[in-house]
């Protein structure tokens, strides 16, 4: 048994290897609706009409172009998902200290924005971090959106915090039939780089009185567009939760046999996976090649 499960691993792992020689130029540009976990980060493309496309760089980075015009809209982000939408469990205070530094350029003459982007479940809330925007400004320019305070984080910037009126009934990536508000932190001045400590962003706006008390989803460096055409670029992104950077490849305890065959034959599209097997070595989404060749090698004994 074991030499024939040898045999289907190692032939497994010289197709896929094959795949991504042939493919390899493909992989890296998204231009349909996705999510995905590339190398320890989750990436996500969503568009509701339009065209664009991401091309990922490594390590965070990642380029994109669109076309939304007159009425779309289009998100291009990569961060980290901390389950999935109906099993995660911890609010953002469970989780631990979470902080990015970017460095990014982005189309300012046009409808578009660049913004740390997520949500909260149970108690669903959608936020925004935003560090620069274009011809439009989600908050200041938003007839639904009140201006509850400003608060000032040492070292990154001051923000003025609005709260949209909430939106009853209405999809969310939870439900189909979902309330929740909108938060829009608003940087006083555009910036392409820096650091952003998340968290603290999330206490002062507890203690404005707006809870973030919800299981959080996601925490994502995103660029959004609407109504328009234009590029962006993120140069560098790196991502700390807890203390620590997102790791490439699987991250968590050993692979198990049980695990392996699993996982092997869900890339063979012959079962699924469990979400607990998902949680258990981060995967979320579509398995991708590098997913797929990582798993491969760990379970041959080649790493």
């Amino acid at each position: 048994m074991k030499m024939i499960l040898t045999f289907l691993i190692t032939a497994a792992l010289a197709s896929a290897l094959l795949f991504t020689l042939v493919s390899s130029a493909d992989d890296s540009a998204i231009t349909r609706n996705t999510i995905t976990n590339i190398d320890g980060w989750d990436v996500e493309y969503w568009r509701d009409g339009g065209s664009g496309t991401m091309v990922w760089s490594g390590n965070g980075a990642f380029s994109c172009t669109w076309d939304v015009s007159p009425n779309n809209n289009i998100l291009f982000r990569a961060g980290r998902k901390f389950g999935q939408p109906a099993t995660v469990n911890k609010p953002h205070t469970q989780i631990g200290e979470i902080s990015l530094t970017f460095d990014a350029v982005h189309s300012t003459d046009v409808n578009s924005l660049l913004c740390v982007y997520g949500w909260t479940a149970r108690d669903t809330v959608e936020y925004y971090i935003f560090e620069s925007w274009g011809t439009y400004q989600k908050g200041r320019q938003s007839p639904q959106a009140h201006l509850i305070g400003t608060y000032t984080i040492e070292g990154e910037g001051t923000y003025e915090f609005f709260v949209s009126h909430e939106r009853v009934n209405q999809p969310s990536i939870f439900s189909n039939m979902d309330t929740f508000p909108q938060y829009y932190s608003v940087r006083t001045e555009r910036r392409g780089s820096g650091t952003i400590s998340v968290s603290e962003h999330f206490r002062q706006w507890e203690a404005l009185g707006y809870s973030m008390d919800g299981a959080l989803y996601e925490v994502s460096l995103c660029v959004e567009a609407w109504g328009s055409a234009g590029s962006a670029a993120v140069n560098s992104f790196t991502l700390s939760v807890g203390g620590k950077a997102p790791e490439p490849g699987l991250i968590g305890e050993h692979l198990t046999t049980s695990d392996a065959t699993s996982i092997l034959r869900h890339i063979a599209g012959v079962s699924q996976l469990t979400s607990e097997q998902r949680a258990r070595y981060n995967l979320s989404g579509n398995i991708t090649t590098a997913d797929a060749l990582s798993i491969l090698r760990k379970v041959a004994g080649l790493v």
